[in-house]
């Protein structure tokens, strides 16, 4: 999926930190946007 790709560019660009907080916000937001 795109997001995972993307979740793991930012972990690369970001550092593992801040690719958790990201990853979880993604994750959100995509809930929102399939319901």
């Amino acid at each position: 999926m795109w997001r995972d790709s993307l979740c793991t560019a930012a972990g690369y660009a970001l550092g593992r930190r801040d690719a958790a907080a990201l990853s979880s916000l993604l994750s959100e937001a995509a809930a929102m946007m399939e319901v």
